[in-house]
């Protein structure tokens, strides 16, 4: 698109903290791109789901800015603004070609950011999943531990018994058993 425009420089609006309104995130001309670009107007694209062109006067001469939302569904992710010096051949055949390739770019959007939501679930249920293995791997050694404990305890009389479990270089103790004087 750029190249069949002669070259465009291209800016990109996202969301702002402000509800409804759409702040710049980068120009590919490097200077402020709200320097030609109203506010009002790409908010106004965002809402209405639907390409615009304007022509603006700069100190260098007019240029025309085609600005087209990229949506999917009824959400419009981003503003994208190409600014051409001069005029446009065929304004009209522009917006009608840049519709679809915004709603492309909008439904490729959102599947990224639904692939952002999946791969961290799935990253926090993978680590839930092996925090249950831990306490459940735990809790049936506590088990079998308790139970040789009172085996050696109760019916086999040791008066003490001790488990120890080697944790890094040392042995650390993890259970204790003691046979009850009465």
């Amino acid at each position: 698109v750029s190249e069949a425009l002669g070259g465009a420089r291209w800016s990109v609006f996202l969301p702002g903290r402000a509800a409804g309104q759409f702040e710049p995130q980068g120009a590919g001309s490097g200077r402020d791109p709200w320097d030609t670009t109203d506010p009002a107007w790409v908010t106004h694209v965002a809402e209405a789901f639907s390409p615009d062109l304007q022509v603006v006067q700069t100190p260098g001469g007019a240029e025309t800015q085609i600005a087209f939302p990229l949506t999917s569904g009824d959400r419009t992710h981003a503003v994208a603004v190409a600014t051409v010096r001069g005029s446009v051949a065929e304004p009209e055949s522009w917006l009608d070609v840049l519709r679809p390739v915004g709603q492309q770019a909008g439904l490729a959007l959102a599947n990224a950011e639904e692939h952002a939501v999946v791969q961290r679930r799935l990253a926090e249920l993978t680590a839930l999943q092996s925090i249950v293995r831990h306490i459940a791997g735990r809790l049936e050694v506590d088990a079998v531990l308790r139970e040789v404990t009172h085996q050696l305890n109760a019916n086999l009389g040791f008066p003490v018994v001790q488990v120890y479990m080697l944790v890094g270089d040392l042995l650390e103790r993890i259970l204790a058993g003691t046979v009850d004087p009465r």
